[in-house]
């Protein structure tokens, strides 16, 4: 790559990450820390391990359904009962036929329906929807990605024909898309102050990526960081973000390198790990927070027993300190039930009463 084009990329990683100050109305940075939590709480979990989900992946808690996601078995998906934590059934089936999952499960969502929810293959760009009533291991519609939806790269139901995606080649962040693959809206632009191209756009959600969900009554669409502490809360309804950094006030460190003709940014051992997941409610946002280094990670095998709670305005409510750390999680806020898959060798599905 150029040296001019390094310099502007330079630019332009300096104005989004370097601002301190609200630059736009509507655009709120908030930065915390561990002490601005109101309430801090030891949570001890109950642990359970299935013969059938041996890789747990994603977790969904579907109005009285848990539903794990799972990779290495015969079915990619398995429902639980959360009120017993008993096995009820297996569902989705690798293959190319009708209703088969063609690769793996990327993410959940619960969709808009009551009895049903949907599961995505990002390798495979299609998107499958399950029919909790039915005793039928398929999915029962499938949606799959056009070329112009190609570098969509999450699925979240926003209407009954709209479906939210993370953009990897976009000047925005998120686009919103029909159920035919049109383009109908874009989401949150990666810059307010400078024009992003499409490979600008590649590398911030290199950089940006992880987890995603919407809630379809809140209206909030959530997405944090797993590279550094960042996370943000966007209101659909009034169009304004909050862009979170905490709780340690770190500087993120990355370096830009080209890789068979694409330019990357790499996270330093230095920088602090953010998010694992995020989870948004009717009330509160759950956030999974990782809070380590790669090399205290990989190299110490640290871990972070960490999970965040804020309310949709931004603030701070609870810190919960686990005795079992998780990587992923879902929330009851009705029975005020935390329900997660554990970070450890044996992998399984952890609840916590908060």
């Amino acid at each position: 790559m150029k040296r001019l084009n390094y310099l502007l990329y330079f630019a332009i990683f300096y104005i989004i990450f370097g601002c301190t100050e609200t630059t736009r109305e509507g655009l709120q940075r908030i930065e915390f820390s561990l002490d601005d939590f109101e309430v801090k709480k030891q949570l001890t979990g109950e642990k359970f391990v299935y013969d059938s989900i041996l890789n747990p992946r994603r977790i969904l808690l579907k109005r009285t359904n848990l539903i794990v996601s799972n990779s290495g078995s015969r079915f990619l998906l398995h429902v639980i009962d959360p009120s017993s934590m008993k096995y009820q059934t297996g569902k989705g089936l690798i293959g190319n036929g009708p209703g088969e999952i063609t690769v793996g499960i990327w993410e959940l969502d619960g969709g808009l329906d009551d009895d049903s929810f949907w599961a995505y293959d990002l390798s495979g760009k299609r998107f499958y929807e399950f029919n909790l009533l039915s005793d039928s291991k398929l999915a029962s519609r499938t949606i799959k990605q056009n070329e112009a939806w190609f570098f969509g790269h999450s699925m979240h139901w926003k209407s009954r024909n709209e479906i939210i995606s993370y953009l990897i080649r976009s000047s925005d962040e998120f686009g919103v898309f029909d159920t035919l693959g049109n383009r109908t809206e874009l989401i949150r632009p990666w810059s307010f102050e400078e024009e992003v191209d499409e490979q600008m756009g590649y590398v911030l959600a290199g950089l940006y990526q992880g987890p995603i969900d919407y809630h379809s009554k809140s209206k909030i669409l959530g997405h944090a960081a797993i590279k550094f502490e960042y996370f943000e809360l966007i209101n659909l309804e009034d169009k304004n973000i909050l862009e979170f950094y905490g709780p340690n006030k770190s500087q993120l460190n990355y370096e830009l390198e080209t890789q068979d003709g694409e330019v990357n940014a790499f996270i330093t051992e230095e920088t602090i790990k953010g998010y694992s997941d995020i989870f948004i409610g009717e009330e509160s946002v759950f956030l999974a927070y990782i809070g380590k280094t790669n090399h205290e990670e990989r190299e110490l095998g640290e871990t972070t027993n960490m999970i965040f709670e804020f309310d949709l305005n931004g603030n701070p409510k609870s810190l919960f300190e686990t005795d079992i750390a998780v990587r992923y999680l879902t929330v009851s806020e009705t029975d005020r039930i935390i329900y997660g898959i554990s970070n450890d060798e044996n992998p399984g599905i952890v609840i916590f009463e908060y």
